[in-house]
This record gives structure tokens, sequence and C-alpha cells, in this order.
């Protein structure tokens, strides 16, 4: 993945990148996991909370080439091949900030 500039800022701006499985809808974090772990263990509410999505298929927008431009514009990034609790919490909590309401703290 080659971004243009506009897409490389909006990555390096981003509080938490989420990849998008385009074939399935199943969602994962990609960088921020720290800041998401901190949310729920912590109570912890940012002032904004800046998030990316990046689709993900296997013909235009691999996993490996995302996550080398995220390792490219942040110096990491936090995927898990594994997921673990923390993505299962993420998704639910995404999916209720997009409706507009507070999420569950859950755990």
């Amino acid at each position: 993945m080659n971004p243009h500039a506009a897409q490389a800022k909006m990555i390096r701006e981003a509080d938490i990148v989420v990849g998008v499985d385009e074939d399935f809808g199943n969602r994962f974090i990609l960088f921020g996991r720290d800041l998401l772990q901190r949310i729920r263990d912590e109570d912890y509410q940012p002032p904004q909370l800046r998030v990316v999505h990046c689709t993900i298929n296997e013909t235009t927008n691999k996993l490996k080439d995302v996550l080398a431009t995220i390792a490219s514009l942040r110096g990491r990034h936090d995927f898990n091949e594994e997921p673990d609790d923390l993505d299962a919490w993420a998704d639910e909590f995404l999916q209720t900030m997009e409706r507009g309401r507070p999420p569950s703290r859950g755990g």
C-alpha cells in the first residue's frame, strides 16, 4: 500500500487504526491497542478519539502492506494474529461509538 498524502496524514494522526476485512466484515486492531486497553481497564475517556478504518482485501489492500505502512508511519503496528479479549471488546466498543451511545466498560 502506498497511501496518498491525505491517507498517510490520517493514519499518522489517528488514535486507533482498525482493519476491516472486505470479504467478511471482521474488524481488528491495527494500531492503538494500548489506548483501547486503557479505555477498557481504567475507564479512561479521551477528550476525542480519532479512529481510522482501513479496508483489507487480498487484491489491492493486503494486510501485510497495510501493516508495513502503519509501522513506517507510526513506528510499529499492534496487530495480533490471534485475536484476544481486547479485540472482541474493541469491536463492540467501536460499534457502540458509531451508534452514538456510550460504550459499556466490560472486560
